[in-house]
């Protein structure tokens, strides 16, 4: 069952459900002290340890890496409501709804995996192999920026 707008997690207040996956739920939510948006995604009802420990390391490993293409965490912390990740918000849609749409050209298409690509060599350079790319987890910004996120498979190569 999805949180509340108004509800409090850790630090944050949430707005509102960005989306739903098999292991947790995003949502829009605020820094109630600064006022920062972020994308907060919360680990979803009675999850198992196994569970626990891959989020727990997602958060770990996605935090590691600083480069422009990767969504950045913030914040992974517990609450009443279960484990989280405040993220970077990215606003606008994933790459698998601009690929079912068919609102890309070649170029555009092009432009988008070279970021990506960009983003897995970072990742590689720092040891990091991700196992879970594909055009869902890619978030795609207002600038035709592109952004890789859920790391949740990632191992250390």
């Amino acid at each position: 069952m999805a949180l509340a707008a108004g509800t409090d997690v850790g630090n944050y207040r949430v707005e509102g459900v960005l989306g739903r996956g098999g292991w947790a739920t995003v949502y829009s939510a605020r820094h109630v002290q600064t006022g920062r948006l972020v994308a907060l995604k919360v680990l979803a009802g009675d999850p198992t340890e196994e569970f626990v420990a891959r989020f727990r390391r997602e958060g770990r490993l996605q935090a590691s890496l600083e480069h422009p293409h990767v969504v950045t965490v913030f914040e992974a912390g517990e609450s009443e409501h279960g484990l989280y990740l405040a993220m970077r918000l990215v606003s606008g849609p994933t790459l698998a709804a601009l690929m079912r749409e068919r609102a890309l050209d070649a170029a555009s298409a092009l432009g988008l995996l070279r970021q990506v690509a960009d983003a897995l060599d970072a990742a590689h350079a720092a040891g990091l192999v991700h196992r879970d790319v594909k055009p869902q987890n890619v978030l795609v910004g207002d600038s035709d920026d592109a952004y890789l996120g859920d790391f949740g498979l990632t191992t250390l190569g």
